[in-house]
C-alpha cells in the first residue's frame, strides 16, 4: 500500500473536522463516509481524528489525540465509530437548531422526515423510499430550523445487524459498500443526485 499521507477536511453546522490518513486506503475510508458533507468555513472548533492502515492485509487505527478509538481490521467498525463521533460532536455543539434523529427524504422542494429509535427500520424505510422516487438526504440526523427548513446530514446509508437487506438494496453495482458481520454502509450512485439546497420540510407522519 502506498504511503501517500493526507488529511481530510470536512465540517456540518458549524463544527470542523480534520481527518489524518497515513495512506491511500485510510483516506478512502474518509472519503466514503464524508463525500456529501458541505464542509464549514464558520467553526469556533476543529476536532482532529488520525486513521493509520497497516500490513498486507491492512490493520486499521482510529485515534483521537493520544486516545485509541478503535484497532482492528474492520472498516465498517473503523467507519461507524467514526461517524458516530462526528455526529456526536455536531449535536453537542449545536446551538442554533433543532436536532432530530430521524431519516428524511424529499421531492420537489418538499421533504418527509422519519423520525425513530436507532433499530427501528429508519434506514431501510429511507433507501427504500430512495429507490421509488424520492431523494435521499439522510437516514440518521436532521436539524430544523425555525423557519421550516432542514439541514439534513447527509452520509452514506448504514445498516445495522438484523435489519432487513433486501436484494434491491443491495443490487446498485454503481454504489460503494462497506460491510461486516456487524452492519453494511452504502452509498448510492443515486445520491450523485442529492439536492444541494436545503429544502422546505413538510411535516408528515
Amino acid at each position: 500500500m502506498k504511503n501517500n499521507h493526507q488529511v481530510y477536511r470536512t465540517g456540518f453546522a458549524g463544527q470542523a473536522f480534520e481527518i489524518s490518513c497515513n495512506n491511500d486506503d485510510a483516506y478512502a475510508i474518509v472519503e466514503f463516509l464524508f463525500l456529501d458533507f458541505p464542509g464549514t468555513r464558520k467553526a469556533v472548533t476543529t476536532i482532529q481524528y488520525d486513521i493509520i492502515s497497516s500490513g498486507s492485509k491492512p490493520m486499521l487505527s482510529l485515534w483521537q489525540g493520544d486516545k485509541r478509538l478503535y484497532f482492528g481490521e474492520l472498516r465498517y467498525q473503523l467507519a461507524y465509530i467514526l461517524m458516530n463521533e462526528v455526529i456526536f460532536h455536531c449535536i453537542n455543539t449545536n446551538d442554533s437548531h433543532h436536532a432530530l434523529h430521524a431519516g428524511c427524504v424529499s421531492k420537489g422542494d418538499r421533504c418527509v422526515i422519519l423520525p425513530g429509535q436507532s433499530g427501528n427500520g429508519k434506514s431501510t424505510l429511507t433507501s427504500w423510499l430512495v429507490m421509488h422516487g424520492f431523494q435521499y438526504l439522510t437516514d440518521e440526523l436532521v436539524f430544523l430550523k425555525n423557519d421550516g427548513s432542514i439541514l439534513p446530514l447527509t452520509r452514506p446509508i448504514s445498516l445495522k445487524v438484523g435489519a432487513s437487506h433486501p436484494s434491491w438494496l443491495l443490487a446498485d453495482e454503481n454504489g460503494g459498500i462497506i460491510i461486516s458481520n456487524s452492519g453494511s454502509i452504502l452509498y448510492f450512485a443515486l445520491c450523485e443526485n442529492i439536492i444541494p439546497n436545503t429544502p422546505r420540510c413538510s411535516r408528515h407522519g
